[in-house]
C-alpha cells in the first residue's frame, strides 16, 4: 500500500432522547489518513435513573443511509436498529467561509422521530436528531479554540446551535429552520435576540466529560501513535438538560436538550 497523505473523515451524530429522559447518542466514522483506514461506531446512553452504558466497535459496519425523510442505522456489531422520521427539512451550513479551511456542515434532520433497538440494551423512542460531516482537513487545524454546540427538541419547537471561538469566530442559532440573527450562546441559557426568547437548562446533568484520548477515541488502539496532542488533548463536556423556551412574559415550551463545549489545546 502506498501511504498518502490526504485526509478524509466522515462522521455520522444522531441522538433520541426518550419522553422520561432516557438519552441514547450514537456516532458513525469513517477515517482514512496515511496507512490508516478504520471505521468507528459507537452509542452513550444514560438512563434518567443515572446509569451510563457505553457500546464501540471497529468492525466494519454500515453507516446511517438517508432516503426520502427517513435516516436508517443498522449496525451488527453493535446490535443496533435505528430509524429516525424527519418532522423538519434539514439544514445545510458553510462554516469558517472566510477562513482556508471551509467545511459543509450538514443537519440532516434537525427534529425527527427516533425508534431505537440495542440488544442487550434496550428501545428507545422519542424526539431525535441528525447531522454529518464530512471533512478534507485535518480536525487539528480547524480555526477553531472553543465550539458550543446544542440541539432543544419539542413537539413544537427546534432551537439548534454553534458558536465557534478562534480565529474565524461564529454563531449560528437556527429556530424551527429559521437562522436567527443577534442571537447569542452560552453554558447557561440561548438568548435568541430579535425574537426575545430565552431558552434555558434546568436539571442539567454531564454524560461524558474529559479529554478526548480518553472519550471517545479511547477505543481505538494506538490512537496516540498517529494523532497529534492537539487532537487527543482537546477537552469536551456534553450534557442532557431540560430545556425550558421563555419570552418576557410566560413559558412557551419544555424540551430535551443535549448540549456541549469542546476546547481545543493552544496550536502555539
Amino acid at each position: 500500500m502506498i501511504e498518502s497523505s490526504q485526509f478524509s473523515l466522515s462522521k455520522w451524530y444522531l441522538d433520541c432522547t426518550a419522553d422520561n429522559g432516557d438519552v441514547l447518542l450514537g456516532y458513525a466514522a469513517s477515517l482514512r489518513w496515511r496507512m490508516l483506514s478504520l471505521e468507528y461506531s459507537s452509542i452513550l446512553v444514560r438512563r434518567s435513573t443515572g446509569e451510563i452504558q457505553t457500546k464501540s466497535t471497529l468492525h466494519n459496519g454500515k453507516t446511517p443511509v438517508s432516503t426520502d425523510g427517513s435516516v436508517h442505522w443498522q449496525c451488527a456489531a453493535l446490535g443496533l436498529k435505528g430509524t429516525w422520521i424527519a418532522k423538519e427539512q434539514p439544514i445545510n451550513r458553510r462554516v469558517f467561509e472566510a477562513s482556508k479551511t471551509p467545511l459543509l456542515w450538514s443537519c440532516v434532520q434537525p427534529r425527527a422521530w427516533a425508534d431505537i433497538t440495542v440488544d442487550g440494551v434496550g428501545t428507545f423512542r422519542g424526539l431525535g436528531y441528525v447531522d454529518h460531516l464530512d471533512l478534507s482537513t485535518k480536525p487539528w487545524r480547524l480555526p477553531l479554540e472553543e465550539l458550543r454546540w446544542g440541539r432543544y427538541l419539542s413537539d413544537d419547537d427546534s432551537i439548534i446551535w454553534m458558536d465557534f471561538k478562534g480565529s474565524a469566530p461564529e454563531t449560528f442559532v437556527f429556530h424551527n429552520g429559521l437562522l436567527c440573527k443577534g442571537a447569542q450562546v452560552s453554558d447557561q441559557n440561548i438568548v435568541i435576540g430579535e425574537e426575545g426568547i430565552t431558552l434555558g437548562f434546568e436539571d442539567t446533568c454531564v454524560l461524558r466529560e474529559g479529554a478526548l484520548v480518553s472519550t471517545a477515541l479511547s477505543v481505538i488502539p494506538g490512537v496516540s501513535k498517529f494523532l497529534p496532542a492537539r487532537m487527543l488533548q482537546t477537552y469536551e463536556c456534553k450534557w442532557k438538560s431540560r430545556g425550558v423556551l421563555r419570552n418576557a412574559k410566560s413559558t412557551l415550551g419544555t424540551g430535551w436538550t443535549i448540549h456541549e463545549v469542546v476546547r481545543w489545546p493552544s496550536s502555539k
